[in-house]
Order: C-alpha cells, then sequence, then structure tokens
C-alpha cells in the first residue's frame, strides 16, 4: 500500500509492524515509474528524506531516481537528481536515510519520484521493482513539518509485498 510510504514507521525493529512499499512494473524494460504526492495546498517545500526498504537489507532500492515539485501538476521543477544512489548499510536493521536539502526552496502543491532505475529484478521474470521505506517532505508550516503525512498518494504501477509475502515485510 502506498500509505507505508508515509506511516512513521521506518525501522526494522524485527516485528511484523514494518512494511516497505513496493514498485512494480509490468514490463522489462520498464515503463516511466512516478509516485506522485498531492499535498493538498501549496506550501514551501525545502528537504526530501527517503529512506530505503528494509528487504534484502536495501538492496531493491532504487538505483536512481529524480525528485521534481510542481505547484499545479502540469509544470514541474526537478529538485533533486540522484544519478547512483549508494546505501550505507550499518546492519540489517540501521541504513541510513537519503538527505536532500534542495538547493533553493519551492513552493508546490505536488512531489513526485521518478524512478530512473530500479534496484532489482523480481525472481527469473525479468522485472523490475524497487523498496522504499518511507518518503518525508518537509515544508514550512509554522516551522518544519513532514508534510507528506495525510497527503494523496498515487503510482504508477502498485503492489505490496505484504500481499504476496504476508506480515513481516
Amino acid at each position: 500500500s502506498l500509505a507505508y510510504l508515509t506511516d512513521g514507521i521506518y525501522t526494522n525493529d524485527g516485528s511484523d509492524n514494518y512494511i516497505s512499499y513496493v514498485t512494480h512494473t509490468t514490463q522489462a524494460p520498464p515503463e516511466e515509474f512516478y509516485i506522485t504526492f498531492d499535498l493538498g495546498d501549496v506550501t514551501t517545500l525545502y528537504r526530501a528524506i527517503i529512506r530505503p526498504g528494509h528487504a534484502y537489507s536495501g538492496g531493491a532500492f532504487p538505483k536512481s531516481y529524480i525528485l521534481q515539485a510542481s505547484a499545479d501538476g502540469d509544470t514541474w521543477k526537478t529538485v533533486v537528481i540522484e544519478a547512483n544512489a549508494q546505501l550505507d548499510v550499518e546492519s540489517e536493521t540501521v541504513i541510513a536515510p537519503f538527505v536532500y536539502d534542495f538547493a533553493t526552496a519551492v513552493e508546490a502543491r505536488y512531489f513526485r519520484m521518478k524512478i530512473v532505475a530500479h534496484g532489482d529484478i523480481y525472481a527469473d521474470t525479468g522485472i523490475p521493482y524497487s523498496a522504499i521505506g518511507e518518503i518525508e517532505i518537509l515544508g514550512e508550516c509554522d516551522g518544519p513539518i513532514n508534510v507528506a503525512i495525510g497527503s494523496q498518494i498515487t503510482a504508477t504501477n502498485t503492489w505490496d509485498m505484504a500481499d504476496f509475502f504476508g506480515a513481516g515485510f
């Protein structure tokens, strides 16, 4: 479920309460893949924090992606280009997040992550996928706040590891 991207649970404590969001494409090579947040109102955005999913020690985290913001959902401004994401894995339960401070703050209602290169190939199918634990979008609303919480989230294609593997993923 896309709700896992903003549920505030981003550590794997060994219990069944941590589930990653997993992208899923229907073809190889994949079509363009977007995760889009409708924040409800235009707000000032200045930072994004992307946390890898803990499955396979984060090995399915996207290899490259672009973060973009838009005031109207039609015209997009690129705020981050990550061409070669390198995981910092301290242990199976601790994977450092990717923290991006934007060069300049942006006024936006919409925020999206365009996955350019997925993190892994599912089994022997040749179908690429990525696992993301959490996405935080920080904005100014009487102080810094994660404006992604409560937002409407859509994605190009989606499935959820819990649906396939059961609780604990």
